[in-house]
């Protein structure tokens, strides 16, 4: 490997001018030498690094040695009593050719490889690239993209398409209608007379004594006694009080939601309130709508009856179901969305 000894080939008073170097043994002046580049005032020449151009044989015109290398800080130098020596500075391969030597630039193949500034060798195409003339283009990558947004397009058309011909589909094959109203199950009709008789209403009655919630600190806890009192069969009992009193959270205690603390309870009719023989007599209505989007009215009721009902067959709960959206004035909705409906008819 050639280097540069900065010491013996600094500048001084043998100096030379920019082409040229001073051989030190025969005392002459030489034009510098291919691979290598003589700046102004330096005595030895410099190896061009891999990956450089240092042509040499420069040529005048007009009065300046001109170089195939643009470089702008190193400009044509007038060329003095010597003439036009060898490359005057260091400079890159150029963009488009490779430089195996460099004092020699070569064209770079097309279509096969690319050759940025600066390489001894072509460097291979890279996918999704168009390589022409030295030089890589993302002519295949935009192609590509345009193609796969048509795709996309076409994809998600085709979708909303079959997915309107299923909701067609539903409400064509999923009409139902109220057979007979006569033939409604027991569920929704009042017990006689002799039936109340024979099987006595159950009576649930709500007991609360000293009931307040584990791990409360925005109350003052020595002032805080819980609630105590009753509701009462049979009639509509309103709670009414401030935002963030508590209404909401004394709601979900009664209903088991939450935990009392160990100081007091909640009854009704001596049971807890999760035991499960009050399944068929205790509803929760949150104050949120729980609502499946993609359920029509119909399959939205009938879902929950299905959970409620075990026992009965799917034509009995289809029937009363025609016969709750009836009584609701919804009968002509059975096949709407749930998503469509206004916040009066999801109430």
């Amino acid at each position: 490997m050639i280097s540069y000894n900065f010491q013996e080939c600094g500048q001084n008073s043998e100096a030379c001018q920019a082409g040229f170097f001073s051989d030190q043994i025969r005392k002459v002046h030489l034009a510098c030498c291919a691979g290598f580049f003589c700046p102004e005032g330096q005595l030895c020449m410099i190896p061009c690094r891999p990956g450089s151009y240092c042509p040499t044989a420069l040529k005048s015109i007009n009065g300046t040695c001109q170089s195939s290398v643009s470089c702008p800080y190193y400009p044509p130098k007038t060329y003095g009593i010597y003439g036009c020596g060898g490359s005057t500075f260091e400079g890159f391969c150029p963009a488009g050719s490779f430089c195996k030597m460099s004092y020699e630039s070569e064209p770079c193949p097309d279509g096969t490889s690319y050759c940025p500034t600066g390489v001894q060798q072509p460097l291979p195409c890279p996918s999704q690239f168009v390589c022409l003339s030295g030089r890589a283009r993302r002519q295949r990558l935009l192609t590509s993209v345009t193609v796969s947004f048509v795709v996309i397009i076409v994809v998600y058309v085709a979708v909303v398409e079959i997915f309107q011909w299923l909701v067609l589909k539903k409400k064509l094959l999923g009409q139902h209608t109220l057979e007979d109203a006569s033939n409604v199950s027991n569920y929704f009709k009042k017990p006689t007379k002799s039936k109340s008789k024979s099987n006595p209403t159950f009576q649930l009655n709500i007991h609360l004594y000293r009931a307040k919630l584990r791990n409360v600190t925005r109350f003052d806890l020595e002032r805080n006694e819980g609630f105590t009192g009753r509701i009462t069969a049979g009639r509509l009992t309103a709670l009414m009080g401030g935002s963030g009193c508590g209404k909401s959270s004394l709601l979900e205690t009664i209903h088991g939601r939450r935990r009392l603390h160990a100081n007091g309870y909640i009854k009704f009719a001596e049971h807890e309130p999760l035991n499960n023989i009050l399944t068929d007599y205790i509803g929760y209505v949150p104050q949120a709508d729980i609502m499946h989007d993609d359920l029509t009215v119909f399959e939205t009721v009938y879902y929950s009856a299905r959970a409620r009902r075990l026992n009965d067959s799917q034509d009995i709960i289809k029937n009363d179901v025609c016969f709750v959206l009836e009584k609701l004035g919804l009968e002509f909705l059975h096949n709407s969305m749930t998503r469509t409906l206004s916040g009066g008819k999801l109430t």
